[in-house]
Formats: structure tokens, sequence, C-alpha cells
């Protein structure tokens, strides 16, 4: 075949502080399926994640495409 594709599932906790002293606070976690298609241009990566901890206003699930290696 001309690409893999591979499936996963993840878990993510992160959060961006403007103050040295809120590090650590109010961390966002959120869950998801994921694939991965290695083809000859590169990787294509689709996720999909649900907020396990929902703020008024957020939605209920994200969808993140990406081209390339993650950092």
């Amino acid at each position: 075949p001309w690409f893999d594709l591979i499936g996963l599932a993840f878990v993510d906790v992160g959060q961006v502080w403007a103050e040295r002293a809120d590090f650590g606070r109010d961390l966002a976690k959120s869950v998801g399926l994921g694939l991965r298609a290695t083809t000859p241009v590169g990787v294509v990566r689709l996720d999909l994640a649900r907020p396990l901890d929902r703020r008024p206003g957020d939605p209920s699930f994200k969808a993140y495409i990406g081209l390339g290696s993650a950092f």
C-alpha cells in the first residue's frame, strides 16, 4: 500500500498561564481518538478530543488536522 494507517487513544492535560504564580492551576483535561496516515508526502493526523472539564462556552468536542510530525 502507498500509506500506513494507525489508530490511537490519548489523554491530554495542559494550560497556558500569563503569570508565573498561576503555574499548575486550572489544568485543562481531555481524552480523544486519533488517526495517523503515513503517506509519501508525510504524516497526516486527525484527532478528535472531548474535554473532561468543559467550561461555559466550550464546544463538546474539537477536531484537529495536522500535516507533518508533531513536535
